[in-house]
């Protein structure tokens, strides 16, 4: 089962990442950050706590006038040579500068854009807390993966494309330590 601790290891690396880019905040703009790095860590990171439930299909285009665009990436995701957008939205308004103007708590919206149809992979409140995406391609398929990174534990889920299917197929990882109170974490230099 090296392919598992592998992704486990992956899955715990976007965690690590994630943590930089939100105290950079990075999270606030609509850059895109590409990384074509293959980085290998060893060790059993994550356990997987629930795979394949539910699996998530197109539906209506979600209207997105009421939110703000915090990130986007293009990407032929089912192999039909037309780009799908995958975009991160806020309930968090903008100033006029086009800052977001953050509160204690807003929803969080992470869809999948086609032309005429759209994959609702995470839309939640979240109190106290951060979402932030990455894509990727493994031996097992196409990748999205969100990490709700909240102030008492982070949760990361894994959605898989399922080409046969065309839908995506969610699975909850939880970090290995429960009801973390994060206190501090330092910017980089």
């Amino acid at each position: 089962m090296q392919m598992k601790n592998t992704f486990k290891e992956i899955i715990f690396l976007f965690i690590f990442i994630f943590n930089l880019l939100v105290i950079l905040g990075f999270t606030t703009s609509s850059e895109t950050i590409n990384c074509g790095e293959e980085i290998i860590i060893s060790g059993d990171i994550m356990d997987k706590s629930v795979e394949g439930e539910n699996p998530i299909s197109p539906s209506e285009k979600f209207e997105t006038k009421e939110y703000s665009l915090l990130a986007s990436y293009e990407y032929d995701i089912n192999e039909d040579k037309i780009q799908e957008t995958i975009a991160l939205y806020t309930s968090a308004k903008k100033d006029s500068n086009g800052e977001i103007l953050w509160d204690d708590g807003q929803k969080w919206v992470l869809v999948v854009q086609e032309e005429d149809k759209d994959y609702e992979l995470y839309n939640n409140y979240l109190q106290l807390g951060t979402i932030n995406f990455a894509v990727f391609t493994a031996e097992d398929g196409f990748h999205i993966t969100i990490v709700e990174d909240a102030v008492i534990s982070p949760t990361v889920v894994d959605y898989i494309f399922n080409k046969e299917e065309s839908s995506f197929i969610p699975s909850i990882y939880s970090d290995s330590l429960k009801n973390v109170n994060t206190l501090y974490i330092s910017k980089r230099y």
